[in-house]
């Protein structure tokens, strides 16, 4: 500005100067100055930091200073407008950070000292400024540029200085080597009070990060990093007996992992067997940048070593190493294989090992595979040839056995399970056992699954030689049938190796044969489209034509999908029709075989898919307390549910009073609903099934008053005369809504109506004029209910 002046000098000798400032001709305050100029000192002692060249009012102002190796007292003193208080820290390791604390703003000279005299360059002269609209405290700095270490040479690092809360200011990013040459620092303004700051190291030496705002070092500047030269694990070496041919099970061995060219780096190892199980080693750091890992393998196979360097793996590695076994697995034999075992009864056979040598501990496995698939492990023992293998057989078939032998898999071998002799679990079952119909094949399953193997024999008596065929289902079982010709009852005997299965002798009833073509089948129940799980249902078989009084028997077996058998219940209407009735309790396709006398309808068996859900639309109520009611008197309607599948039903009644509903479940789909209406006029029933309006809800009920024509007052007189006009008052307020009616008749029983007019609510005037002497006879109705007087 143009009142302050900056003046410099170079003094060329050693020795007092005299600096005379004068303003206008005459000497300023002070002046003349005397200077001593010593002679010139080279110093290692550098300083560097913002507190060099200035700061702020209120905030210290930071420099570092490094002896980098010389030795002698260092000092610190402040010249300036003001005291300033100084404090030191000591790093340890021949640096020392330093700060002062202005309180005036104005120029400080910041002397540095050794051995009490000014290092080069010192003093440095400070600009402190007064406080502004800032507060660099606030100010945040991180990123793995300012971390003490993991920069890379030549690799761009970055950290972020975050600046949001401290208000305006400028920012000034700084860096130096260990050399004191400065390295280029890219600050980029995020635009949101953030910078983005990005350099790259250049030698392996220490590096000092120094930020500051407005003037003044935020928290934690400098920031001290230590950049590394990066490390290659392409040159990373293995070598050794431990990853070469000829590693035997067993045997230890080893292998040697060379760094020396690879750069800085930690070694990390892992080596799995055959079974990828880790397999213990040790590993030997020879401070030579070698290591040596030992290991013994336990199996034979194809072992894994992987080695990572610096967390990235070489490029050898995986390493795979085939260690061989030290028995020979050819010489072991499987024996007992002739012996068939029984079912239900453990199994075992022999691993004869004698002539392979001695084998380590649980070096012998087998696995066991069943005629089914399943799959277990057999039981390992050891015996005098070698080791049992014993293992359980829950079923007939073909046991396949997997040795292997220290994880080395032997030929695979076979044995076969039988049964044991039981006729006590044969099991016979089917229409023929219990019913036929003459000149009709009838026919029962026999099956002979888990009763060992066997000769069946089945023999029929009755009336007539009945012709008998088999058919074998190729599953353990075999379906019989049956020629009867002659209607009577038949002993069926059925006998497993000459005993008597269980229920054997089975007795018939072989009836007459009936044409049941026209017998129709139809409803709900049969549905094409599925039924409802868990919802009953119903259909009706029509047998009219066959019988109009409903004397045969109907009767009905569901198969659900378990192969579970339910006899349906059957309703004879005693018309020629049967109603049907049942439930599906399990998801899936349902057989339904319906018989009339034994003999299947037309379109038996019939197959129905039972589903989950409900169809509102299926629900139904009908009854006389969804069309009318009377006050004061239960009304009843029933809701039927069949076939609509599992829902909540809901009801709900609306109108001049308080209805009580109460529900009676019928058990059978249908439930019977009674209200209790006490007003009269138009209520509405909500019949809901699934929160879903049945057909025709809501229903709306005209309810009437109940009528009692007791309760009318009548007022007349019991002697008329002739050809006068007579009056009779009716009173029927307390009766019922109703209209009264009157009829006279005269001694000749001549009968005329009289004339009615109202006269006010429930109040009404009958009027008539006798026409002869003599006594009349007087009807009066109230709403066709007689009046008795």
């Amino acid at each position: 500005n143009s009142t302050t002046y900056e003046c410099g000098y170079v003094p060329n000798r050693v020795g007092p100067h005299t600096v005379n400032i004068t303003y206008g001709g005459a000497h300023i305050p002070r002046s003349p100055f005397p200077v001593m100029v010593g002679p010139y000192k080279d110093s290692r002692i550098r300083a560097f930091g913002p507190g060099l060249e200035g700061g702020v009012v209120g905030y210290p102002a930071d420099f570092v200073v490094e002896t980098n190796g010389e030795t002698g007292s260092l000092g610190f003193s402040i010249e300036g407008p003001s005291q300033a208080r100084i404090e030191c820290h000591d790093n340890g390791d021949g640096s020392a950070n330093v700060r002062y604390w202005p309180t005036v703003p104005g120029e400080y000279a910041v002397h540095i000292l050794c051995n009490d005299e000014d290092i080069p360059l010192s003093p440095f002269m400070a600009w402190i400024e007064g406080p502004g609209n800032f507060d660099p405290t606030k100010v945040r700095a991180y990123g793995p540029g300012i971390e003490p270490s993991g920069q890379l040479i030549g690799k761009p690092t970055e950290f972020t200085i975050d600046a949001q809360n401290a208000g305006e200011a400028p920012l000034r990013v700084q860096a130096v080597d260990q050399e004191y040459q400065p390295v280029d620092v890219q600050v980029r303004n995020n635009g949101n009070g953030t910078y983005t700051c990005r350099y790259t190291p250049r030698t392996p030496l220490r590096h000092c990060i120094l930020v500051d705002y407005g003037g003044v070092a935020i928290p934690n500047s400098p920031f001290r990093v230590w950049p590394t030269e990066p490390s290659n694990p392409s040159k990373v070496r293995v070598f050794g007996p431990g990853v070469e041919r000829g590693v035997k099970m067993h045997n230890p061995t080893y292998f040697i992992v060379d760094c020396k060219e690879a750069g800085p780096g930690d070694i990390s190892i892992a080596l799995t067997d055959t079974k990828n199980q880790d397999v213990p080693f040790s590993i030997d750091d020879n401070q030579d940048g070698t290591f040596r890992i030992a290991y013994t393998p336990k199996l034979p196979g194809v072992h894994c070593i992987s080695v990572l360097f610096g967390d990235n793996e070489i490029p050898i590695s995986p390493i795979k190493v085939n260690v061989e076994p030290n028995i020979d697995v050819s010489k072991i034999r499987v024996e007992g294989l002739e012996t068939m075992p029984i079912v239900g009864q453990p199994a075992q056979v022999t691993l004869n090992t004698l002539a392979a040598g001695p084998l380590p501990p649980n070096a012998v496995h087998a696995r066991i595979t069943g005629p089914s698939g399943n799959t277990q492990d057999a039981v390992v023992t050891p015996a005098p040839q070698g080791y049992n293998l014993r293992f359980n057989v829950p079923e007939p078939g073909t046991y396949v056995i997997e040795p292997d032998v220290c994880t080395l898999p032997l030929r695979p071998v076979q044995v076969t399970a039988i049964e044991p002799l039981d006729p006590s679990k044969v099991r016979a079952y089917g229409p023929g056992l219990s019913q036929g119909t003459v000149n009709k094949p009838a026919d029962f399953i026999v099956d002979t699954r888990g009763a060992g193997n066997g000769q069946l024999g089945v023999t029929v008596e009755g009336p007539s030689e009945s012709k008998i065929d088999y058919q074998d289902n190729n599953d353990g079982s075999c379906r019989v049938t049956y020629h009867p010709t002659v209607a009577g009852n038949y002993n069926i005997n059925i006998l497993y190796e000459g005993k008597h299965i269980p229920g054997s002798p089975f007795r018939a009833a072989v009836r007459a044969d009936l044409d049941v073509r026209s017998i129709r089948c139809y409803g709900p129940g049969l549905d094409p489209q599925g039924v409802f799980l868990e919802s009953p249902t119903e259909f009706t078989v029509d047998a009219k034509s066959v019988t109009g009084s409903g004397s045969g028997r109907v009767e009905c077996l569901l198969t659900a999908p378990s192969g579970r058998l339910v006899r349906c219940p059957v309703r004879n209407m005693g018309d020629g029709t049967y109603q049907v009735q049942y439930a599906p309790y399990e998801q899936g396709p349902h057989q339904l075989e319906v018989t009339y006398e034994n003999i299947p309808v037309p379109g038996s068996t019939f197959r129905i898919n039972a589903v989950p859900g409900c169809d509102p639309l299926r629900v139904r109520a009908y009854g006389p307390g969804l069309e009318y009611a009377t006050t004061n008197e239960p009304a009843t309607f029933t809701v039927e549910t069949k076939g609509a599948g599992q829902g909540s039903l809901g009801l709900a009644i609306e109108g001049p009073s308080e209805a009580k509903m109460v529900c009676k479940d019928n058990q059978d789909g249908t439930c019977i609903m009674e209200y209790l209406p006490t007003r009269g006029g138009v209520y509405d029933i909500a019949i809901k099934f699934a929160e879903q309006h049945i057909p025709g809800s809501p229903f709306r009920v005209n309810v009437r008053d109940r009528l009692d024509a007791n309760r009318v007052n009548v007022k007349m007189s019991e002697t008329m005369r002739a050809n006068v006009l007579q009056e009779i008052l009716i009173d029927g307020q307390l009766a019922g809504a109703g209209v009264p009616s009157v009829d006279v008749s005269d001694i000749h029983g001549r009968r005329k109506p009289a004339n009615i007019r109202p006269r006010g609510e429930g109040i009404y005037v009958a009027e008539f004029t006798p026409q002869i002497e003599g006594p009349h006879r007087i009807d009066i109705n109230w709403s066709d209910q007689p009046i008795l007087q």
